[in-house]
């Protein structure tokens, strides 16, 4: 409930009115009705329904660990070339053959005047050595270091050098009495010269082994390899 109250004021030298009636004026209370109450309940909201979505979350995979094996590395072969071999030749002498003496034989005269042409023939080959001509084979070979002490290495196209038979030369290599010496040679209608600086071993006792330039004067080249010579000391 609210009370109203009705105020009257009046103002000094104003005139009062006089009352319209002969009672006592009252003090009148207007009261003014306050508004109902509300009976109504107050409306509550509806509910809010929050609709949850279950939304499902599939975890993290794993981290897949991929092994990667390395190839094999090639294996590198070096070859290695192999040190070549220095193969010192070291002279053996071998034993002195042992000379059997064979009976005479009885010569023919027809042999014996062959034998005296040939005599002469030899007596014009000059001194130094046996002047007798000894036939052989004549090859060829690749010169380097003498018997007789010198290296003649390379000389196989520019001089004129011979090896006599070890069965000749005798075990003596160095200050053999044959070093130095001259031999004619003589095949094919040709002669020429040469030098003893060697000694050959696999040598028959009058087989000769020559240079090659020695060698192509007398048989034209070297396609032939062996051929039979006569030869004599100068």
């Amino acid at each position: 409930m609210v009370d109203a109250t009705t105020t009257v004021w009046i103002t000094p030298g104003q005139e009062q009115a006089e009352p319209t009636t002969s009672e006592a004026a009252k003090f009148v209370e207007t009261v003014v009705p306050s508004e109902p109450a509300t009976t109504e309940e107050e409306k509550k909201p509806a509910p809010t329904t929050t609709l949850v979505t279950s939304v499902y979350t599939p975890p993290a995979p794993e981290p897949t660990t991929t092994e990667v094996k390395e190839a094999p590395k090639p294996k590198v072969t070096t070859y290695e070339a192999p040190k070549p071999v220095t193969t010192t030749q070291q002279y053996v002498p071998e034993p002195e053959p042992t000379t059997v003496a064979a009976a005479p034989v009885a010569s023919s005269p027809a042999e014996e005047e062959e034998e005296e042409e040939t005599d002469d023939g030899d007596s014009s080959c000059g001194d130094g050595g046996s002047s007798a001509a000894k036939s052989g084979e004549f090859t060829y070979y690749d010169i380097g270091m003498g018997a007789c002490g010198e290296d003649d290495s390379g000389k196989d196209e520019t001089e004129n050098i011979v090896a006599l038979s070890h069965l000749l030369m005798g075990t003596v290599s160095n200050g053999n009495p044959m070093c130095g010496k001259t031999i004619t040679i003589k095949a094919n209608g040709k002669t020429t010269t040469a030098v003893v600086k060697d000694k050959c071993m696999g040598c028959a006792i009058n087989d000769i082994d020559v240079s090659k330039k020695c060698f192509k004067e007398i048989s034209g080249d070297l396609d032939a390899g062996r051929i039979e010579v006569e030869w004599w000391f100068n």
